[in-house]
């Protein structure tokens, strides 16, 4: 049965709070009185973590392939400049690539968190870690539904 709208929604919607829970319990003093991962954090850590965390949980549940593409479809209908573009898309994508060894939601974050320590996630859009025609490329190339 194909996915609906509503449930991708709503999986982004509930892998968004995950990512918030675990990151708030692990790092309490970032999150200001009445903000979640969902409504604060713009190219910086938090936009970061929050960019590979759901595309990592989407990866879990549907395939690397699937993620992409639903990645893709909201960068593409939720516009930024280019190098935001980029960044989202490079963070999209590292949430892919740890997703492969993470067995749990909670592997994933602990990935997550030791990519922002290594400097793996960018967490500023005009210095990006990446050639962005290469990552893509790359990303493309591993799809198994092209």
């Amino acid at each position: 049965m194909p996915l609906s709208t509503d449930q991708i929604y709503q999986d982004k919607q509930r892998y968004t709070q995950e990512a918030d829970s675990y990151f708030r319990n692990k790092y309490p003093d970032i999150f200001p009185p009445g903000k979640n991962i969902s409504n604060f954090g713009h190219n910086d850590s938090i936009d970061a973590i929050r960019h590979a965390y759901v595309s990592g949980r989407f990866a879990q549940d549907y395939g690397p392939g699937q993620s992409f593409l639903f990645g893709a479809y909201h960068e593409l209908t939720n516009p930024n400049d280019g190098p935001e573009r980029h960044m989202d898309f490079w963070n999209n994508s590292k949430g892919i690539e740890y997703s492969k060894d993470a067995k749990t939601p909670k592997d994933l974050g602990d990935r997550i968190d030791r990519g922002i320590k290594d400097g793996e996630l960018t967490t500023e859009p005009e210095k990006p870690p990446f050639d962005v025609h290469t990552q893509l490329d790359s990303i493309l190339n591993e799809m198994t539904i092209f």
